[in-house]
C-alpha cells in the first residue's frame, strides 16, 4: 500500500507477505510525523481518537505526542516542520 503525504512528493509504502510473520512491536520502532505546528497536531490527535502513551524514549514526551498503533507499535506527532 502507498500512503501519499499531500502537498508533496513523499509517500509511504507498506508492505506484507513473504511467508513471514509480523514483527514484534518494541518501544523504540517509532513512526514519526513532523506536522507544521502545534495546531496541527493537536488536529491530527483529536481524529486518530485515541489517548497519547508515555514513549520510552523521555525525549519524544518533550516534544511531541506518542500513540501506539493497533499493532502495538509507536507514532510520534512532531509539531515542527522538517525541511530538506
Amino acid at each position: 500500500m502507498f500512503l501519499a503525504v499531500p502537498g508533496t512528493q513523499a509517500h509511504l509504502e507498506l508492505t506484507a507477505g513473504g511467508g513471514r510473520g509480523a514483527p514484534t512491536p518494541h518501544p523504540e520502532s517509532l513512526l514519526v510525523f513532523y506536522l507544521e505546528d502545534e495546531q496541527t497536531v493537536r488536529a491530527v490527535a483529536e481524529r486518530l481518537g485515541t489517548e497519547p502513551v508515555a514513549p520510552a524514549n523521555p525525549y519524544w514526551a518533550a516534544h511531541g505526542l506518542t500513540f501506539r498503533d493497533p499493532d502495538g507499535f509507536r507514532v510520534v506527532l512532531i509539531p515542527e516542520r522538517w525541511d530538506d
